[in-house]
């Protein structure tokens, strides 16, 4: 066992075989290895809350653990228009090593605001070994900035097909993002008929919806219009679950 203090902030930092844990101002992180439905899997969690996954198995490692993950893949095969992807949340960086695995000719910036989670996505979530380099350019196809989210897309210069906000502390979405100045921020960094997608927890019906109705109507104030995709179209109605949320510029 190891415990290290942080060269940047106050913080603990416990290391053992296959575990890691660290406490400070971004919350309670931990790695640990486990089986889920007979696969070997690495769990990101924060304050409790998984926040990342992958496989451990190599030739697996680039698939997606968390059904979200295969449901946002879904509406990139839908919409093969995309090429530029902004993600505002990177964690364990499970989703950029799908979309570059997956979708060639494709690229993504990657915006996380605590520097620790890339020291731990290239440590024990394979990020160090994905291979993004475009065979044809030569070009990265993969930059990541730390940065807050909200900072990011009101200064950065670039214009993106598809932003993605996954920015959560554990169970907690990034609130500046979800404001109307935030809706908006993004809206003008999309090019024409991009699309915005959102990692929600939510419940369908019910109480427990409120989240999800609420986030869909400030969307829609900006955007004109707001969807919200289910991950498990199975799942009860008044339970939370992960959802999409979904909106496209200049759709309507």
């Amino acid at each position: 066992m190891r415990i290290r203090p942080s060269l940047s902030e106050k913080k603990i930092v416990v290391e053992r075989k296959n575990r890691y844990f660290s406490l400070s101002r971004h919350g309670r992180l931990e790695v640990t290895d486990t089986v889920e439905n007979g696969a070997e899997i690495r769990l990101l969690t924060v304050n409790g809350t998984r926040e990342s996954a992958t496989f451990l198995r190599p030739g697996l490692r680039n698939l997606p653990v968390f059904e979200y993950i295969r449901t946002i893949g879904e509406i990139l095969r839908k919409n093969d228009f995309i090429k530029d992807t902004l993600l505002i949340g990177g964690a364990g960086f499970s989703l950029p090593k799908f979309y570059i695995s997956f979708f060639p000719g494709k690229r993504m910036d990657v915006v996380e605001n605590n520097p620790e989670m890339l020291e731990i996505a290239k440590r024990f979530f394979f990020l160090d070994e994905l291979k993004d380099i475009d065979e044809h350019s030569g070009e990265a196809r993969l930059c990541t900035y730390i940065d807050d989210g909200l900072h990011h897309v009101q200064t950065t210069e670039r214009s993106y097909d598809l932003v993605i906000n996954d920015a959560f502390v554990g169970r907690v979405a990034d609130s500046n993002l979800s404001t109307e100045q935030g809706i908006r921020a993004i809206y003008e960094r999309l090019r024409p008929g991009g699309l915005y997608l959102v990692n929600a927890i939510t419940a369908r019906a019910g109480q427990g919806s409120m989240p999800g109705v609420l986030a869909v109507e400030r969307i829609s104030r900006v955007f004109g219009k707001a969807e919200m995709i289910p991950v498990r179209e199975d799942y009860p109605l008044h339970e939370s679950q992960n959802v999409i949320l979904y909106a496209k510029k200049g759709m309507y």
